[in-house]
């Protein structure tokens, strides 16, 4: 078998850690499984997205900051992953994903604009990630610093182009955006405006590492991002007004749950 350059890195850790199938020693997922999709989440669990919807939602591992389960929406077939904050978790999960028989995985989380004009609720995918954290440094063949701060690009914009064009029939609106990916939610104040110089629309944490990693297996993927605050439009997590919460879970638990749906169950 030939392997994709996720599975040679991956091929060390099963060495190191006597386990053959990572991804159901680690998050309890069977990789010979061939689930519709498989969702990657930082924060969200299933039953914060599927809240609104008619659901079945198993636990399959639960840790402190971590959490697996299996979800049947809509007649698909969904793993989900709970990994926590920050490209370091992120990447660990995608490593283990390679050796998943799932051939499509969905990114999901919540962003920051700094741009006045972007409202919350927004949904947005990447067109470009500046990978200004450490993570996405070790998916690449040496620890170079110079890979500080580079931008990744999605490799498979036809898929994602043709995504969003599907949601557009579905009239949800997708915005292809510039995204800066820190290591600090606190941190990047002090550099917002180096940070905005970038060219960068939106800030979070981990999509730089979810397109490496992605342009590097033979997989579909695709991160979906709810805009949640504006550091620009003085919008914060805790001080949003009655009109941009409702748009902002209006995106989450309504318009997430159509488009995990809709991505399931295309070719």
């Amino acid at each position: 078998m030939i392997m994709n350059k996720v599975q040679e890195i991956l091929k060390e850790a099963k060495k190191y850690n006597g386990s053959q199938d990572m991804l159901k020693d680690v998050y309890g997922i069977d990789s010979n499984t061939k689930y519709d999709a498989v969702v990657v989440a930082p924060v969200w669990t299933p039953e914060k997205i599927f809240k609104n919807q008619e659901v079945r939602i198993k636990n399959m591992i639960q840790y402190a900051n971590q959490s697996s389960y299996e979800v049947e929406f809509a007649g698909k077939k969904i793993a989900w992953i709970m990994c926590g904050v920050g490209s370091c978790n992120l990447v660990d999960v995608m490593l283990c994903l390679a050796d998943s028989a799932a051939e499509k995985i969905i990114f999901v989380g919540s962003v920051g604009a700094l741009k006045s004009d972007i409202k919350l609720g927004e949904l947005s995918t990447p067109i470009e990630s500046y990978a200004y954290e450490s993570a996405t440094m070790y998916l690449f063949d040496s620890l170079d610093k110079n890979n500080f701060g580079c931008k990744i690009v999605p490799q498979n914009m036809e898929y994602i182009n043709k995504v969003i064009k599907k949601a557009e029939d579905q009239e949800i609106n997708m915005v292809k955006r510039k995204v800066f990916c820190t290591d600090s939610l606190f941190c990047e104040y002090k550099f917002l405006d180096y940070i905005k110089n970038t060219g960068a629309e939106l800030i979070e944490m981990e999509t730089a590492s979810f397109y490496k990693a992605i342009n590097m297996m033979n997989k579909k993927g695709i991160a979906l991002l709810c805009v949640s605050d504006n550091s620009a439009a003085n919008i914060s997590l805790v001080a949003r007004d009655e009109e941009s919460t409702f748009n902002y879970h209006n995106s989450r638990e309504v318009n997430i749950p159509k488009l995990i749906n809709m991505i399931c169950e295309m070719e």
